[in-house]
């Protein structure tokens, strides 16, 4: 029963602390793609909304922004985040219906704290809100990373290019965007632990004290 206790407060006692994980950093000045309907139209942030850059960026809580910055770097790391980023598209020239649609992320980035799952969600944010990305905005980050999911993939290794399929949620939106005459459609994205994550210190203390509790058991029958 010793050895039980011993494990179990062994395990609460360690340290618990996250460990930088993102995705495309270093990623600025490289335009990215919303392909349509298979390839039939592709749909780029080079489309520019605002004078200066690609219509792409982040956003973050605590870390500010520069609207001349189009890096797309999303997660966290020990120098600066956390960050949600995001793809604008112009769809002036788009006629509907969208049978399929693949946000296609390429260029030359980084990475750290593989394997993540990179998830893509709907924008409320007005676009040029969104694109005039200067300063912090809690509530701009939490909308890029919230709401309806329009798709995700598990990144595990640096594949360029990383290719997202717009769920039947993100067709939807993209069609009624589209039926309705907007001028841009935007996706929002953040990320999660692409495996199990790793048990909160309480948990691991309840596990512990149920392991000790068997050893107790199994000592009294025997």
């Amino acid at each position: 029963m010793r050895a039980f206790l011993s494990l179990a407060f062994c395990l609460a006692a360690l340290p618990f602390s996250a460990t930088a994980a993102y995705v495309f950093g270093f990623s600025g000045g490289t335009p990215n793609s919303l392909i349509l309907n298979g390839g039939a139209t592709t749909l780029s942030t080079a489309t520019n909304l605002l004078a200066q850059g690609n219509n792409q960026g982040w956003w973050s809580p605590t870390a500010p922004a520069s609207d001349s910055n189009d890096n797309f770097i999303a997660g966290d790391a020990s120098e600066g985040g956390p960050w949600n980023n995001f793809f604008t598209f112009s769809l002036a020239e788009v006629q509907g219906p969208i049978t399929s649609a693949v946000l296609s992320i390429g260029g030359s980035y980084s990475h750290s704290g593989l394997p993540l799952t990179y998830s893509i969600f709907d924008v409320l944010t007005d676009p040029l809100a969104l694109n005039t990305n200067n300063g912090t905005s809690q509530a701009i980050y939490d909308d890029l990373g919230s709401g309806v999911l329009y798709g995700s993939i598990i990144i595990s290794s640096l594949n360029i290019p990383t290719d997202i399929a717009l769920n039947a949620a993100g067709l939807s939106a993209l069609n009624e965007a589209i039926q309705r005459g907007a001028e841009y459609f935007s996706i929002g994205g953040t990320i999660s632990p692409g495996t199990a994550p790793i048990p909160e210190p309480s948990t691991v203390l309840l596990l512990g004290t149920a392991l000790a509790g068997l050893g107790l058991i199994r000592r009294r029958r025997a």
